[in-house]
């Protein structure tokens, strides 16, 4: 690379650069951060315990809560590896959770499209590679107590919504959706050991 010149992908756009620039984060600059290898990183962490997996969903939580108030999904959910790779999640509850968060990301994006009434500086409408549609995620057993039904209801909701055949989603349907989330990490807690926190933030580096 030269002076001036910049790397991007295909859907870059003037809203992202001024993102990158009011925030003056290094991991905006593609040319300046490259998105670490999933599988190597979870090599250098090892297995991780159901305490690691409850700091590593606190954090998703507090993702989720930024992308809804108005942050990009490079910021906010997609920042974290593991959503990169579910695969490469052996801890069940683990890979149960980041599903049902990346989903309820996805179906709080169609719920801003339906609605037309937002516009792109309101809300973070562009994907930005980001893959979160739940059709394109890894089916992962329900052990968490059926919360993955209410987020089959509001898809179905949504579209029916999409083929004229429904009145929509209403707030109630919405918070049981939200309730879901939150109960399906409602025992989040902090690892104990800080070095090991240091270890697992790698994880929200991409």
């Amino acid at each position: 690379m030269k002076l001036g010149q910049l790397v991007h992908g295909d859907d870059y756009s003037p809203f992202e650069a001024m993102s990158a620039i009011e925030l003056m984060q290094p991991k905006m600059d593609v040319g300046l951060h490259q998105t670490p290898d999933v599988k190597t990183v979870m090599a250098e962490i090892g297995e991780l315990s159901d305490d690691d997996a409850k700091y590593i969903a606190d954090g998703m939580i507090a993702m989720v809560y930024l992308y809804f108030n108005g942050n990009t999904t490079l910021q906010t959910v997609w920042s974290c590896l593991l959503c990169h790779d579910l695969g490469s999640v052996h801890h069940e509850g683990l890979k149960y959770f980041l599903n049902l968060a990346l989903r309820c990301s996805w179906l709080a994006r169609d719920i801003m499209l339906e609605s037309e009434v937002v516009a792109d500086e309101d809300a973070p409408l562009a994907l930005l590679g980001a893959a979160l549609d739940q059709k394109k995620l890894p089916a992962v057993a329900d052990c968490l107590g059926g919360r993955i039904a209410a987020f089959e209801a509001l898809e179905k909701i949504l579209e029916s919504v999409q083929t004229s055949k429904g009145e929509g989603c209403t707030m109630a349907t919405v918070s049981e959706v939200l309730d879901a989330l939150q109960m399906a990490g409602r025992d989040a807690v902090l690892a104990e050991d800080e070095d090991r926190r240091k270890q697992l933030d790698r994880l929200f580096d991409a």
